[in-house]
C-alpha cells in the first residue's frame, strides 16, 4: 500500500511540474496574442485619426481675402473658399481652378501662391476636407468626394453659371493627399487639366510602408491614384495630367510618383524635381508648378 501511494504520490507531481510547464509557456503566449489583437484593434478604430491631422483656422488666417462657399454634406455644414480672378470683366473666371491640399493644410494656405499665380484671368476654388478649417464632420476618401462635388455645384451657382457651355476651363491642382483628392474628383467632370504634386500609388502602399502587409489590410480608408489614373486614361478625351515629385521626398518617396508615370506613360508628364523634398516643392519649385499649370 506504502508503494502503491507513493507510486500515486511521484505521478501526481511529475503531472504537475508537466502543468506548471505548460503554463510558463502557454501564458506568454497567450499575452502577445492579447497585444497583438489590442494593437490590431486599435489600428482598426483609430486610423480615422492616425491617417487625417485636422486643424482650424486662427482669426490671422482668416484674414485672407476670398468668398466663403457654404453647403452642406452627410458631415455637416461645409465652407470653401473662392478666389476670383484679378482680371476679368465678366465676374467669372476663363478658367478655374481647384486646389487640394495636403494632410495637415488648410485652404487659405494656398493664398500667397494664388497670388502670385501669373494668370490673371484665373479664378481659384480653395479646398477643406470635411473636420479641417471650418468644415464639420470627419473626413474619409468618400467624405472627400462628396464635399469636392458639392463645393463645385455650389460655387457654379454662386457665379450664376447656368448653362454648361458657360463654364469656365476646369483645372485641379493637388498635393500629397490632395492628389488624391483631386484625381477621385475628376472622371466626374471635364477636366482639362490635372497638376498631381507627390502623389502615392495608394494609401494602401503608404501603410504596408508603416505597418506591413498584414496591418495593411485592415484599411478602410484607401486611396487609389493608380486606380483613378486608370479610369482616367479610358476616357475618350482625358485631362493633360503632369505629376511633379521631389527627388528627396521624405514622406511619399518618388518612386511612387515615378511608378505612376511609368504605368501610364501615353497619359502622364512627369517632372522631378532634384532638390525638393515633400513640402518644399511647392516653395523651391514654385515657378515649376506654375509651369505646368499654364503651359
Amino acid at each position: 500500500e506504502n508503494s502503491l501511494l507513493s507510486s500515486r504520490g511521484g505521478t501526481e507531481i511529475r503531472g504537475s511540474s508537466l502543468i506548471n510547464r505548460k503554463r510558463m509557456w502557454v501564458e506568454p503566449i497567450l499575452l502577445v496574442l492579447a497585444f497583438v489583437l489590442a494593437v490590431v484593434v486599435l489600428l482598426y478604430i483609430l486610423q480615422q485619426s492616425l491617417i487625417y491631422h485636422p486643424r482650424r483656422y486662427s482669426p490671422v488666417e482668416l484674414s485672407f481675402a476670398a468668398e466663403e462657399i457654404e453647403y452642406r454634406t452627410g458631415e455637416g455644414k461645409q465652407v470653401a473658399f473662392y478666389v476670383a480672378p484679378r482680371d476679368s470683366t465678366t465676374g467669372s473666371p476663363d478658367r478655374l481652378w481647384m486646389l487640394f491640399g495636403g494632410n495637415a493644410t488648410l485652404a487659405l494656405d494656398w493664398g500667397d501662391f494664388v497670388s502670385r499665380h501669373p494668370d490673371e484671368h484665373a479664378g481659384f476654388l480653395l479646398m477643406d476636407y470635411p473636420g479641417f478649417g471650418k468644415c464639420e464632420g470627419k473626413a474619409s476618401p468618400q467624405s472627400i468626394l462628396e464635399s469636392s462635388r458639392r463645393a463645385l455645384e455650389s460655387l457654379y451657382a454662386h457665379l450664376q453659371i447656368p448653362l454648361r457651355d458657360s463654364m469656365p476651363t476646369l483645372n485641379m491642382l493637388g498635393h500629397s493627399l490632395g492628389a488624391a483628392a483631386s484625381l477621385q474628383l475628376a472622371p466626374y467632370h471635364d477636366v482639362s487639366r490635372l497638376v498631381l504634386i507627390a502623389p502615392f500609388t495608394s494609401l494602401r502602399a503608404m501603410a504596408r510602408r508603416a505597418v506591413g502587409g498584414p496591418l495593411a489590410r485592415l484599411l478602410r480608408h484607401n486611396f487609389d491614384n493608380a486606380d483613378r489614373l486608370r479610369e482616367i486614361a479610358s476616357q475618350s478625351s482625358p485631362p493633360v495630367v503632369i505629376i511633379i515629385h521631389g527627388r528627396r521626398d521624405e514622406i511619399i518617396p518618388v518612386e511612387m510618383g515615378r511608378r505612376l508615370a511609368k504605368e501610364f506613360p501615353s497619359l502622364v508628364q512627369y517632372r522631378e524635381a532634384p532638390g525638393a523634398d515633400h513640402n518644399s516643392l511647392l516653395i523651391l519649385h514654385e515657378a515649376d508648378v506654375y509651369r505646368a499649370m499654364t503651359e
